[in-house]
């Protein structure tokens, strides 16, 4: 099984390697996009863009150069480790493709061994362009079944990303009727509380997804709210808040991380019920250090999973060393598969129990 690694900077890629990477992925900007496509306004941040090419609106979080994107793919060969390119906007207008199809073809050009990709017309576009690079099928496109698998593979697609809300029942079942396609899901870093296939939202007016909104309800009759009612309503609204932010800061740090979605104590089901071959990590744009333990923490939860512990005593490991607020672990915040505890609890690796029909 592989650790799919982020990397924003050429000397990011050998230090990913020794922390456990066995796959790295990036964004690339070229500054012409960022002039063509993007204002210079007084009230803008001048480094956040207003219309990215990979749902990364911050130069920090891209290469910025075809140089630097080659020479990154160069040392990663060097090492023995395949670079994945995001281009993963979930569509790019038709005024765009002129642009995007020289941008692609330099990628590939640049030696990339794969581009993620959610718009299906470029999906489309990189087939009739015989680009030499695999497409990966992007978090940012929705797929819920065996159907949406089957459709993007006629496109092309050779490996698929789960989006983070799919369930390890659903991604065993998916993966288990498609044994050719490859299969990638997250397991560590960002874990939105929407929908990756479904939200179309630009990260660069901030992070609205957790912000405090005003509410109103309201009868679609035009009837007024009883008082039970009203109350349901405002409870439901106080979970989700909690839901949205139930930590008391995103970025609190304890013992040197910071509490992040989490769902490696699934390793152990993942390997022996599934198809999944690659365990990804979000977090381009996030800081080295955080990146290097991610992918430490991971590599040393994989290699227990490898050696038979059971999901239970990984998640233990990680409620030590990695999560700020353990008690959230218990209750499923922040977890990648909060639904599917019951099913990999106690699963070991190399010790198959039967299947549930």
């Amino acid at each position: 099984m592989q650790i799919l690694a982020p990397f924003d900077g050429i000397e990011q890629v050998p230090l990913l390697a020794k922390a456990g990477a066995t796959e790295l992925y990036c964004g690339y900007i070229p500054l012409d996009w960022v002039e063509e496509y993007n204002r210079k306004l007084p009230n803008l941040n001048p480094y956040k863009l207003q219309i990215s090419l990979n749902r990364r609106e911050s130069h920090h979080a891209n290469l910025t150069s075809y140089e630097a994107l080659k020479a990154a793919i160069d040392v990663a060969h060097q090492i023995n480790l395949p670079v994945y390119v995001t281009v993963n906007a979930p569509f790019y207008a038709a005024e765009n493709y002129p642009f995007i199809l020289d941008y692609v073809k330099a990628i590939g050009d640049a030696g990339a061994d794969g581009m993620m990709i959610a718009d299906p017309g470029l999906m489309w576009a990189v087939r009739e362009l015989a680009v030499k690079a695999k497409v990966i099928l992007s978090t940012c496109t929705q797929i819920a079944n065996t159907f949406s698998n089957r459709f993007f593979k006629e496109l092309g697609v050779m490996r698929i990303t789960f989006p983070r809300h799919v369930s390890l029942a659903e991604i065993a079942a998916i993966t288990q009727r498609d044994p050719d396609m490859e299969y990638e899901c997250f397991v560590l870093e960002g874990r939105c509380p929407y929908d990756d296939g479904h939200c179309h939202t630009l990260h660069c007016g901030g992070s609205i997804c957790n912000e405090e909104w005003l509410l109103g309800f309201f009868d679609v009759n035009g009837h007024g709210l009883g008082f039970n009612e009203s109350q349901r309503l405002k409870r439901h609204d106080e979970s989700y808040r909690d839901y949205i932010n139930p930590w008391p800061n995103d970025r609190t740090n304890l013992k040197g991380w910071r509490n992040m979605g989490c769902g490696i104590c699934a390793i152990p089901y993942l390997l022996e019920r599934t198809r999944i071959s690659t365990l990804k990590v979000a977090g381009r744009g996030v800081d080295n250090l955080q990146k290097l333990k991610s992918i430490f923490i991971l590599s040393r939860a994989l290699k227990m999973a490898l050696e038979g512990a059971s999901g239970r005593e990984i998640r233990e490991m990680a409620q030590a060393d990695l999560q700020p607020y353990p008690d959230l672990c218990e209750i499923g915040y922040r977890c990648y598969f909060p639904d599917g505890r019951a099913l990999y609890e106690e699963v070991r690796y190399g010790r198959q129990l039967p299947c549930k029909s």
